[in-house]
């Protein structure tokens, strides 16, 4: 998994030489791993230990969010530690082949705080950001916002995010941001259009 979770375009199959020392009971035991090899799992270990997440950035309307599907580790009696993975993975921007058609509401070099970067109270989600976010313009803040409360809503359960500045409140301007393709089936009317595969309304789809 190249960069932050990101799949990459890597072979089903790798080859490499791995080298084999015996120990003082005469069992062999691999000693050295091919440069480069990183962490060899199964599929099945692999399944078991990480999961597909989304991070959402806006397109190019600035109406619509779009999801970058990543990778990490994951631990059910615990999603902080991977909603702090999967924050600092939204805050360091999209994929390279994503970048080009998508926009996000951060500033370069912002980052989680050191400790307390995310908590949880209830099912409102605390996202405390160092003081590099108060440069963000406030559409800037309020595109952030919309992009965190998609990307951590389904994976801790959250109704709302409260962005902070180095524990110090970050004003975050009212109004609504981008909005996630799945929820285009309720339009603006109130009324509900028919839902294709990809979540989108045929009444109301995203600009092309």
């Amino acid at each position: 998994l190249p960069g932050a979770g990101s799949a990459g375009t890597q072979p089903a199959s790798f080859d490499g030489a791995y080298h084999l020392a015996a120990d003082e009971h005469g069992q062999w035991r691999i000693d050295r791993v091919p440069a480069g090899a990183g962490l060899v799992l199964t599929d099945e270990q692999f399944l078991s230990s990480f999961r597909p997440l989304p991070l959402y950035f806006a397109d190019a309307t600035g109406r619509w969010l779009v999801p970058d599907v990543r990778w990490f580790p994951y631990l059910d009696a615990d999603p902080v530690p991977t909603a702090m993975l999967v924050v600092t993975a939204l805050l360091r921007g999209p994929a390279s082949w994503l970048g080009p058609s998508v926009t996000t509401g951060t500033v370069p070099r912002t980052q989680l705080t050191p400790v307390g970067g995310v908590r949880l109270d209830g099912d409102v989600v605390h996202v405390d950001l160092d003081a590099t976010i108060r440069r963000a313009s406030p559409e800037q803040r309020r595109l952030l916002h919309a992009q965190l409360s998609a990307t951590l809503r389904d994976l801790l359960n959250a109704s709302d995010v409260v962005l902070t500045a180095g524990q110090a409140a970050l004003d975050v301007p009212p109004g609504d941001g981008p909005r996630l393709w799945s929820d285009a089936s309720r339009l603006d009317t109130g009324q509900f259009g028919r839902g294709d595969e990809a979540g989108q309304s045929r009444q109301d789809q995203p600009d092309q």
